[in-house]
């Protein structure tokens, strides 16, 4: 039998989020930190701790960067620490596809050709530790196939170093539109604000299918957003 994973996008998805929600469910922390480093340049900590969200027990990790971190990265510098990757081959295609993604919706969003966009938020190594954790980390697992619930829709309004937006910020809706994405029309108590980051969109957009598959259930984890929210719970 293969091993599969669902995600079920409970309150939003983040890089982070997923990263602990893969923890909680019994991925090794040494060993992805140590895989990781294949890749990463410079001296980081993934540090998690037990919280919750509404109801819901969770994990919530923190990626702690070193002083050599440095403050802003270009797409050539994600691409080259790809490169020069020890990583897997296999783990290299999916990261840079990945990262691929996340360019050509970044350019979408600002009108620009790709590669060209300015990163702001996104122009650090926690961007790079997320995309590669989420492939490391299904690898790790024996994740043969990744399954995702819709994105629930969001109401309210997203803000970053480009301003206030709506909560659905224009790069996550490219790679929505792109990827063609379905969507949950939220009932009652639709999440409020940003739920779904750009990096959440583009590793799930890339990494996983929406169609529907028969499981039995081995482990289940919960990784907790840092905003504490319980209409929905901020968990995936």
């Amino acid at each position: 039998m293969s091993r599969i994973a669902y995600l079920d996008i409970i309150g939003g998805i983040s890089g982070d989020m997923l990263l602990a929600a893969m923890l909680d469910a019994g991925l090794n922390k040494p060993e992805l930190e140590r895989e990781l480093r294949k890749i990463v340049p410079n001296p980081f900590e993934i540090r998690t701790t037990r919280t919750t969200r509404g109801a819901t027990p969770a994990t919530h990790a923190d990626i702690v960067l070193g002083d050599q971190a440095k403050d802003h990265l270009a797409w050539a510098d994600f691409y080259g620490y790809i490169e020069k990757s020890s990583l897997p081959e296999g783990d290299c295609v999916k990261i840079k596809a990945v990262f691929d993604c996340l360019q050509n919706a970044e350019a979408e969003a600002h009108d620009a050709p790709a590669g060209e966009t300015h990163l702001h938020e996104l122009g650090t190594l926690d961007t790079l530790i997320d995309i590669a954790g989420a492939v490391i980390g299904l690898r790790l697992l024996g994740v043969e196939r990744l399954h995702s619930s819709p994105f629930p829709v969001s109401i309210g309004m997203s803000y970053s170093s480009h301003g206030k937006a709506a909560s659905i910020a224009p790069a996550t809706m490219a790679i929505i539109k792109r990827a063609q994405i379905p969507m949950l029309i939220a009932g009652a108590h639709p999440p409020a604000g940003e739920c779904i980051t750009p990096t959440g969109a583009a590793i799930v957009a890339t990494l996983s299918t929406f169609k529907t598959a028969n499981m039995t259930i081995d482990t289940v984890g919960y990784g907790a957003g840092t905003r504490n929210s319980d209409t929905p719970p901020n968990v995936v």
